[in-house]
């Protein structure tokens, strides 16, 4: 892949999925032990194409993915054994850069840079197929956003246009947004959001070099200082709390996809596992 792969716990394994370099096809692997195996054999092609990531996520016990086709238009799609999909529904929204989404009370929520505006806009729906209008958070981002629902609020973290700032916003109800906080951190790639039982994490690649970095806090509004993950990357990290670790997937700089089967802060490289090569 040459952008970031994404993943989520779905039916007792881990899933990643990635847009392929050369086909843009979307594709996906699981893997049945915690991130310890993969096998290429469980590749599954989805039949849809991307320019760039998609975003999956589990609600109502089925796996959503959610992406922009070639024309960037966001669609979303389910399944519910993480081969067989439904007829994508187009969500009215249309992004260049990739869209995330998260379940935040008993809704699936959507979230993307518009592509024209680059404002970070927000939609949801209750059967993943109906989607609400969508509401304008006032933010930019050349980047895709990134979303998680942390003490009954949901977190959206994107990296700021022109600034390069690093920064975040919650809601209560996923419409009435805070004022963003500045975490501190700069970058120029997309950042990712995720939390473990008391931590919420930021992953991120460095500005200035493919050093991938991380910060945590326990409110979204007091950061700690940056810390260096030990691994490199051309592109933002996926982050994903899972059996008590927190797990890293993304793209080295050969574009192989690695995962990271870390503890919920520590990074190392002998945890790193090398998954597929496209």
């Amino acid at each position: 892949s040459s952008d970031t792969p994404v993943q989520a716990v779905f039916n007792n394994a881990i899933v990643l999925a990635w847009t392929e370099t050369s086909s843009k096809k979307l594709k996906l692997i699981s893997s049945p032990d915690q991130g310890r195996t993969w096998d290429a054999s469980t590749i599954v092609d989805t039949g849809k194409t991307s320019n760039v990531s998609p975003a999956i996520s589990v609600f109502n016990g089925k796996l959503y993915m959610a992406y922009a086709d070639t024309s960037n238009a966001i669609y979303v799609m389910s399944s519910t054994d993480g081969k067989t999909w439904s007829a994508p529904a187009n969500t009215g929204g249309n992004t260049k850069a990739g869209p995330t989404i998260c379940s935040f009370q008993g809704k699936l929520y959507l979230a993307w840079n518009g592509q024209n505006t680059n404002n970070v806009k927000v939609k949801s729906s209750a059967d993943g197929t109906t989607w609400s209008e969508f509401t304008d958070t006032g933010r930019n981002t050349p980047y895709a956003p990134s979303m998680c629902a942390f003490n009954n609020n949901l977190f959206i973290t994107w990296t700021g246009i022109n600034t390069n700032k690093v920064k975040i916003i919650s809601s209560a109800n996923g419409t009435n947004w805070t004022d963003f906080i500045e975490t501190g951190q700069t970058s120029k790639s997309n950042p990712s959001i995720a939390m473990t039982n008391n931590l919420l994490m930021i992953g991120f690649k460095a500005e200035s070099s493919n050093n991938l970095i991380y910060i945590t806090s326990t409110d979204g509004k007091k950061w700690t200082n940056n810390t260096k993950a030990d691994v490199t990357s051309a592109h933002g990290p996926s982050l994903a709390f899972s059996y008590a670790n927190m797990r890293w997937a993304y793209v080295d700089t050969s574009n192989q996809i690695m995962f990271g089967n870390t503890g919920p802060i520590e990074v190392g490289a002998n945890k790193r596992v090398l998954l597929y090569k496209d």
